[in-house]
């Protein structure tokens, strides 16, 4: 993130990016950002998005090889092409000529680094892998959240929030908003809060309702089950 950071920074941009990881929020957040960076306002006419395994390969290089119009950069972001598994013949090779008014940002969630493309932006590009964070700069985040909305959060508060939520920062965020709503006549956001709105991880879940099912509780094991199709489990 540093790096990236730098980069937008001191606009000194590569003209490839790979952002990957098991972080989305992170992947999207630095996705955002370099796209603002990089064109500096709404500039549709300049920017392109690809995502999908069915992408059009030479669809994706013909707008590579075209001038941005009336602006300094043409954007492509391309989303889960699949090609740091499998690249189409020669797409790399033309790929490394497009003019250096383009910039190129790739996200994606499943990466070979053994591949010829990932080495190629090792190499003249730039890779940012964006994984979970550590409880510590996780905490320093949230309380960052809860400043922003007027309200503080104790360090005790916060860890029981990580450790009954999990750490992947999407989840979290959905949660946070939860408290703010719920506590909005409220300064402090307690763990009584907590307990109160948030759902807690996937996988306590999951063996609280195979206990369930095991006990032969029905109505907690269903209450469970519609507790992981809220979480998309």
């Amino acid at each position: 993130m540093k790096v990236l950071n730098e980069h937008i920074k001191n606009e000194e941009f590569k003209k490839i990016y790979l952002l990957c990881g098991e972080e989305d929020y992170l992947i999207k957040q630095y996705r955002d950002k370099l796209k603002l960076a990089l064109m500096k306002d709404t500039d549709d006419m300049n920017f392109s998005c690809f995502q999908g395994s069915k992408i059009n390969p030479i669809e994706v290089c013909d707008t590579g090889d075209t001038l941005p119009f009336f602006a300094d950069r043409r954007v492509i972001v391309i989303i889960n092409s699949g090609y740091f598994k499998s690249a189409p013949e020669k797409f790399q090779d033309r790929m490394e000529f497009f003019p250096d008014t383009t910039h190129v940002i790739f996200v994606e969630h499943e990466v070979d680094k053994r591949s010829r493309l990932y080495k190629k932006i090792k190499e003249v590009g730039y890779v940012a892998e964006f994984n979970s964070l550590d409880t510590r700069t996780l905490g320093i985040w949230i309380n960052s959240l809860c400043k922003e909305e007027g309200k503080s959060i104790s360090t005790e508060a916060i860890n029981y929030l990580i450790e009954y939520i999990g750490t992947d920062m999407n989840q979290l965020k959905l949660e946070l908003e939860k408290l703010f709503s719920y506590t909005i006549d409220k300064k402090i956001v307690e763990r009584e809060d907590i307990q109160q709105v948030c759902i807690s991880q996937a996988t306590s879940k999951i063996f609280d309702m195979l206990d369930a099912i095991g006990s032969r509780n029905q109505g907690k094991a269903l209450s469970l089950y519609h507790d992981l199709l809220e979480l998309r489990e």
